[in-house]
């Protein structure tokens, strides 16, 4: 999604955690940690925000500190994204917003969901 890229790259733990590659802009990447049902929770708000066009959703994935992303539509289909990453050095932070329209979604929703089967089939 627009300078955006993330990856699962590992299957949750017992506490539901799992570990993410993300890139941001063209050079910076960085690794995460989040949970699943925060994931899931992303999701369900993401297929709101594309069946439900007129109301303005917000959706939230994120929650420890280095990782922040927010979508927020409006009543015409458009979608802000807001992200916030930081590297391990808490005096490192960098923030990008960025607009998109709600034609991203399902891309968007079927990779979260193919990549959600991958990495839990491999329990």
């Amino acid at each position: 999604m627009g300078p955006l890229r993330l990856w699962l790259t590992s299957p949750p733990n017992s506490e539901g955690w799992l570990s993410a590659r993300i890139r941001a802009g063209s050079q910076l990447e960085f690794r995460v940690s989040l949970y699943k049902s925060n994931i899931l929770g992303f999701l369900s708000r993401c297929q709101a925000m594309y069946e439900d066009i007129p109301e303005p959703v917000t959706a939230h994935l994120g929650l420890e500190p280095e990782f922040d992303l927010t979508l927020t539509s409006d009543k015409f289909g458009n979608i802000r994204a807001a992200l916030r990453v930081s590297n391990s050095a808490p005096t490192e932070m960098h923030q990008y917003w960025f607009d998109v329209d709600q034609s991203y979604l399902p891309r968007l929703i079927a990779g979260l969901r193919s990549a959600l089967d991958e990495v839990s089939s491999t329990d």
